[in-house]
């Protein structure tokens, strides 16, 4: 900023016009890292959903594993007379 300001000076358009474009460009910049930040945040609540969605997964699995047992054990029982 010396360097501009040594070149011209604060009343001058060309340093207004400067002083504009850095100011623009910062917001910019800003926007983009809370853009950034969200897109993270999304990311990381759509991980957690996939999560919670492969456990359930997992724990109807366990379920179906179970119940298919269950099916198993009630057949050999009826296959062997002892019901």
């Amino acid at each position: 900023m010396q360097l501009v300001y040594l070149h011209y000076p604060p009343q001058s358009p060309r340093f207004l016009a400067l002083a504009l474009a850095l100011a623009l460009a910062l917001a910019l910049a800003l926007a983009l890292a809370l853009a950034l930040a969200l897109a993270l945040a999304l990311a990381l609540a759509l991980a957690l959903a996939l999560a919670l969605a492969l456990a359930l997964a997992l724990a109807l699995a366990l379920a179906l594993a179970l119940a298919l047992a269950l099916a198993l054990a009630l057949a050999l029982a009826l296959a062997s007379g002892r019901v």
